[in-house]
């Protein structure tokens, strides 16, 4: 074998050395451990007679991370905000000044008021590829006397389930009756 051989040997030695330390690099440490998702909530509202009323609350999963997002299940649940229907011992309290927690109806180690939940409804297994979105629409009939409504989401992480810890999205929204009624 001629010195040159032997450094040709080398270089392509070297070389496979270089791109599998390259690989290996860009895949466990370039590459986010942790998901990283952007949740939003899309509101469409719709009479469906005098006495109830469609809300449909879209979830828009959006994977901004180098991995792909994978959940095992998930919720979404609607809650009335107004008018009010909280619980009675909420009420009573709000009516006498007694309020809880700061001026808040918020029970201790709670960190939102207990609105009237009307459905919740679950999800599994949803998949997001890096740099891609998702969505899930979720169908609601409410009474038509409710104006405000809030959306909660909670996304379990996968790698967390045990503690319970995942992606939660809470919003608020305003039923313009005003919008409907040009439908």
């Amino acid at each position: 074998m001629s010195s040159l051989e032997k450094v040709e040997s080398l270089a392509k030695i070297l070389a496979l050395v270089i791109g599998a330390a390259w690989a290996v690099w860009n895949f466990n440490w370039r590459r986010a451990r942790a998901p990283k998702v952007h949740l939003e909530h899309e509101f469409y509202t719709r009479p469906l007679g005098d006495s109830v009323r469609l809300v449909t609350v879209t979830l828009a999963i959006h994977n901004r991370g180098n991995g792909l997002f994978a959940c095992e299940r998930g919720e979404t649940r609607l809650h009335q905000v107004f008018p009010l229907r909280l619980p009675p011992e909420i009420l009573t309290a709000l009516k006498s000044g007694a309020v809880t927690r700061a001026g808040a109806p918020i029970h201790e180690g709670e960190t939102v008021v207990p609105w009237h939940p009307f459905q919740t409804h679950k999800f599994r297994h949803v998949e997001v590829e890096p740099g891609e979105s998702d969505c899930i629409a979720f169908d609601f009939v409410v009474p038509s006397d409710v104006e405000t409504v809030r959306a909660y989401t909670f996304i379990a992480n996968r790698s967390k389930q045990k503690q319970n810890i995942g992606w939660k999205l809470y919003s608020m929204h305003d039923i313009d009756r005003q919008k409907e009624d040009d439908r």
